[in-house]
């Protein structure tokens, strides 16, 4: 028979898995509305001078974010559900909670894809307002 310390240990290590999975299972098994077939779901990547973001929709309407620092730092991932209704592109992220939803106009000139910040907070209409200057390119 186990001691009771061990059975006190095995319950404290459930109730943390069970915890953990409570706060983290939205973000991770979130779904999503499938987009229209004209959108170009898949891996998306921007590089500027210092940073890189690849955004990646899947046909599940899930998108997820990571960014990376050129010195090496990296953030991420977020991860939320898209929703696209003509030429307009809505993401909701999930994860982190602290991430408020944005609006995007989305086109696709060629091979790349342009999106312009539409409606959202003031930090994402600042921090958009340079990185809307270049196009997404698709990564395999």
């Amino acid at each position: 028979m186990r001691s009771p310390a061990t059975r006190v240990l095995a319950i404290w290590i459930v109730a943390l898995l069970v915890a953990a999975c409570g706060r983290y299972g939205t973000a991770t098994t979130a779904t999503g509305t499938p987009p229209p077939a004209d959108f170009p779901v898949g891996s998306w990547q921007k590089q500027t001078d210092f940073e890189r973001v690849t955004w990646t929709f899947r046909p599940d309407g899930i998108w997820t974010e990571v960014y990376e620092r050129l010195d090496g730092s990296f953030s991420g991932p977020s991860k939320g559900r898209f929703v696209v209704t003509d030429t307009s592109l809505t993401i909701d992220p999930l994860f982190p909670a602290n991430f408020d939803p944005s609006t995007h106009v989305w086109r696709i000139d060629g091979d790349l894809l342009w999106t312009t910040f539409s409606n959202g907070n003031d930090e994402d209409r600042d921090y958009f307002s340079n990185l809307d200057l270049l196009p997404w390119r698709r990564v395999e």
